[in-house]
């Protein structure tokens, strides 16, 4: 296991050398030692209050329903109403920042492994909060959360027996697979020439600058800035959650395997934004302290990334506190986050 506590320390992930023969990357080269050990943090940091997350909530669940709504009328044949979208696009941007750990905290948790419409709401929001990185204007982040939560939508127009097969696919599954991009290009055109944005992200967010994506091999700045960023949203919340062909990976796996293992598919840019946005130890994820307590974390900023808000549940000798404990660790200064703990392994 990648403890982080190596990365405190100045050893793998920071200083890692390159391995012979192979072309490597490692987080430090993307982000700095300063990036990786939080020193811009802000004394904001706090647990959401309980009526803010009622306020997030229905704002979510009001999100689904309307794209399950414009699923169903697209599968029927018909064409939806972007109107409606539109609007809920600027709340969501408007409200990113107040409730971005509500918002995280629903993005962590697990969901039914064929469960595309979440798979969309989550690509935006990860989306939305990679183009506020990037200085996109708040007309270009409405505009990118759209593009988003159509992304896939031409999915539907698949098999639902290649959606939920588990193992891998065949040739000929491969090939029905891949032409999703081009269904969801077909549905979004309809919409006219003003959201051509959608169109053109959903036919190429599986395109990757090195080529070797799908469904036209389109490289580098062929690919439309908001394809790339949704590109790389989409891949990383597909692996940090279950699908019928694999288990959901922790966060930090999943960032090293974009990191490391993806290296030149991704927009380097792009790549430094998602990591300076997207903490390593999301709310809801469980860590184990350097002082080998357990905890969930319940607030967090993406630029602290060992210094969260967490819940303390399990003492250093692995039994549950009868009270759980909160710890800022920006206030505790011995403690730090030493490494993920899958939620699986607890009991």
């Amino acid at each position: 296991m990648v403890r982080i506590s190596d990365i405190i320390k100045n050893q793998e992930l920071i200083n890692r050398p390159r391995e012979s023969g192979r072309d490597r990357i490692s987080i430090s080269e993307v982000l700095t030692a300063e990036d990786i050990m939080g020193e811009r943090i802000s004394p904001g940091l706090r647990a959401p209050t309980t009526m803010e997350e009622q306020e997030a909530k229905i704002f979510l669940d009001n999100t689904l329903t309307a794209l399950e709504r414009a699923f169903t009328i697209v599968k029927e044949g018909k064409i939806f109403s972007i109107e409606p979208f539109v609007i809920l696009a600027e709340k969501f941007v408007n409200s990113v920042d107040k409730y971005d750990n509500i918002y995280m905290l629903q993005e962590y948790k697990d969901y039914g492994e064929t469960d595309y419409l979440k798979n969309c709401l989550w690509t935006a929001l990860i989306s939305v909060k990679i183009g506020r990185r990037l200085g996109l204007s708040k007309k270009e982040l409405c505009e990118l959360f759209l593009a988003a939560l159509f992304h896939d939508i031409g999915i539907q127009e698949l098999n639902n027996g290649i959606l939920g097969k588990k193992g891998e696919f065949s040739a000929s599954e491969r090939e029905q697979i891949e032409k999703h991009p081009e269904y969801g290009r077909e549905i979004l055109l309809d919409l006219g020439e003003p959201y051509r944005y959608l169109s053109d992200t959903a036919s190429q967010e599986h395109e990757r600058i090195d080529g070797s994506g799908y469904p036209n091999a389109l490289s580098g700045n062929e690919i439309s800035l908001y394809a790339r960023i949704v590109g790389l949203a989409d891949s990383y919340e597909a692996m940090t959650h279950t699908r019928p062909y694999h288990q959901r990976a922790l966060p930090l796996m999943a960032t090293k395997e974009i990191v490391e293992k993806m290296r030149g598919k991704f927009d380097t840019r792009i790549v430094k934004a998602f990591l300076e946005e997207v903490t390593m130890f999301p709310v809801g994820s469980f860590v184990r302290l350097n002082n080998r307590e357990v905890g969930r974390v319940i607030a967090a900023m993406s630029s602290a990334h060992f210094r969260h808000v967490v819940q303390i549940l399990f003492g250093p000798d692995g039994d549950r506190l009868i009270k759980p404990k909160t710890i800022n660790l920006m206030e505790a200064h011995l403690l730090y986050i030493a490494e993920p703990v899958d939620e699986r392994t607890l009991s």
